[in-house]
């Protein structure tokens, strides 16, 4: 016995294979696998390896999520949503390919166009990596009333700590993969990267199994100018081809040109339009 009731012994389940753990009254409540010891991060890597080669094989979507879920209990984990984006949409959420996430939350969160504040999507689509729920680098939890809504609202749900992981492909933005759990996701940056080594995989086996093609081809004619992604950039941050001109010290008749310019190779017909093509393709940030 070490430090109280936390003790160290055998880990059991998904991660058989993992010899170190520390379980016992944790400050989060709930077995966890200790992170600071190199074997046991060694270990859980090696069966991280082998759920993906399962992954990759199975046989519907269901088992893919169950697989998949098992390993998620490890870290306190219970729920999973896996969305692809759509073009076109508004709704940057898309269309939903699995989820174990409550039916209700997901409801309320497409009425109340939550994800037009959820400060972990505006996280994840900004940086283009996994981002947790709680990242207190992504918004101020005391000043953010929005994006705190929409995190005490899921907690409301029983969903009161998670993460999204990206998935990119040659499109760009192909969608993503939510994690949720009823307890605070223990602050270990490892955690991140497991949970993302085995997302993208369910994500690529759910995308397969369900013969999903991609709805967005960047071509040679598409290909903006370095001018054009830069007015499109400050678009998406809402500036005006007047403060556009002032930033990039060029004239507002040339901001306006290059913008013209992008919506045509885009075949789009309004700025936002323009915008969310550019965004949904990889080439730039919101």
């Amino acid at each position: 016995m070490v430090s109280g009731s936390i003790s160290i012994g055998l880990r059991k389940g998904i991660f058989a294979r993992t010899e170190i753990a520390i379980f016992g009254n944790t400050k989060y409540g709930r077995l966890y696998v200790a992170s600071d010891h190199p074997l046991a991060v060694k270990a859980i890597f090696a069966d991280i390896i082998e759920l993906s080669a399962k992954l990759t094989q199975a046989e519907s979507v269901g088992d893919a999520v169950a697989l998949f879920g098992t390993a998620l209990s490890s870290f306190s984990l219970d729920y999973i949503l896996v969305w692809r984006r759509v073009s076109g949409s508004v709704d940057l959420t898309g269309q939903i390919l699995a989820s174990t996430f409550p039916e209700a939350w997901l409801s309320l969160y497409s009425e109340k166009q939550y994800w037009r504040y959820d400060p972990a999507l505006a996280g994840m689509l900004r940086t283009g990596r996994i981002t947790r729920w709680r990242n207190r680098q992504i918004y101020n939890e005391s000043a953010d009333v929005k994006a705190n809504s929409v995190l005490e609202s899921a907690a409301r749900f029983g969903l009161v700590d998670g993460m999204v992981v990206p998935v990119f492909g040659i499109g760009g933005y192909m969608g993503a993969v939510s994690v949720a759990g009823t307890r605070s996701i223990p602050d270990e940056p490892w955690i991140d990267i497991a949970i993302q080594s085995l997302a993208i995989p369910l994500f690529q086996r759910i995308w397969d199994l369900r013969k999903i093609t991609p709805d967005v081809v960047y071509s040679d004619e598409m290909r903006l100018t370095r001018r054009e992604l830069d007015c499109l950039r400050w678009v998406a941050k809402g500036k005006s081809d007047w403060e556009i001109s002032q930033i990039l010290e060029i004239s507002e008749s040339t901001v306006h040109f290059h913008i013209e310019n992008a919506k045509r190779k885009f075949n789009s017909q309004s700025r936002i339009q323009v915008v969310v093509r550019a965004f949904l393709l990889g080439l730039i940030g919101l």
